[in-house]
């Protein structure tokens, strides 16, 4: 078998070059770095204080086309919290945003202009594009 070293896909024998990338198929690939240490992998792009910001923000990022997810942040999780429904007694829940590595400049950018003019006037007016 032989396999192209950009995608990492594998080919049958008699394939020498992939026919997506045009590179030269090697016998092996080597080893892939550490998902940690990868473009791919999540970092946090911060904390804001409640889903609701959270998923303005989540939606705003959408728009320039870079995925996020939203992780609970909140120091008093609680174990009722069944749902979606998190029972805070008065407490904010903060929520995390993850992006992806490779994204966090473009999303640091989108962040602050989105904190700089409040979230939900920039969600409305990006809205209406």
């Amino acid at each position: 078998m032989a396999f192209c070293p950009q995608c990492r896909f594998e080919y049958t024998a008699g394939v020498s070059g992939c026919p997506d990338c045009g590179a030269e198929l090697v016998d092996s690939l080597p080893a892939e770095e550490p998902a940690a240490q990868s473009d791919f992998a999540e970092v946090e792009l911060c904390v804001v204080p409640d889903e609701l910001h959270a998923t303005l923000l989540q939606n705003t990022l959408a728009r320039q086309g870079i995925p996020c997810r939203l992780r609970n942040a909140s120091p008093f999780a609680s174990p009722f919290d069944v749902l979606g429904l998190r029972p805070t007694f008065g407490l904010e829940a903060s929520t995390a945003i993850l992006v992806r590595r490779s994204d966090l400049a473009r999303a640091q950018v989108v962040y602050d202009d989105f904190e700089r003019h409040g979230g939900a006037e920039q969600d409305e007016a990006g809205s209406a594009d």
